[in-house]
């Protein structure tokens, strides 16, 4: 089997995958040889292609220093992060009008910013605009500005279920 010289996008995003799920187990290194086992599993011609998985792993380290640390010749060696938590307090009103819905929000993310902003929704669409004053130690290298935040949500209306009833029609008996 020839070695391969480019990655399609499905075998990139497989690598890609079994990297981030390795490095979500928790693990430091993940194998070159479990790698190409789980490829393989998947369908790819993996086996022989140890180099040009190689290849790609270093080009995805330079773009994604955070997930990979280092390839050599037997492991990938993964970048662990310390697990993170955030909690956030606050509130959000809905205020419906004649075809949309009005969202106003305040939050306090603990130890780090109050966040105030609004949202829009009509139909399935709902676009929010917010803005984060930082409380933390974050302040000096933001120049004490916060920053804003948008998004759009596209919300999954669940459809109604035809509910069929299939009724029995009943026969008057015969009478003579």
């Amino acid at each position: 089997m020839s070695e391969i010289t480019s990655i399609d996008g499905d075998f990139a995003s497989a690598i890609k995958m079994f990297l981030i799920r390795a490095s979500l187990d928790g693990k430091d290194t993940l194998p070159m040889e479990e790698l190409v086992g789980m490829l393989t599993k998947l369908g790819f011609q993996a086996n022989g292609q140890e180099t040009g998985i190689r290849n790609y792993i270093t080009t995805l380290k330079g773009k994604n220093p955070d997930l990979v640390s280092d390839v050599n010749d037997t492991d990938v060696i993964l970048t662990t992060q310390v697990t993170t938590k955030e909690v956030l307090i606050g509130t959000r009103a809905i205020m419906k009008l004649e075809e949309m819905k009005i969202i106003p929000m305040a939050y306090y993310r603990v130890e780090d910013a109050l966040i105030f902003g609004f949202g829009i929704e009509k139909n399935n669409i709902q676009a929010n605009i917010s803005y984060d004053i930082n409380t933390s130690d974050l302040t000096t290298a933001s120049n004490n500005k916060g920053g804003f935040e948008f998004s759009i949500i596209y919300l999954w209306k669940e459809k109604k279920r035809k509910v069929r009833i299939d009724k029995k029609e009943e026969k008057c008996p015969k009478y003579l």
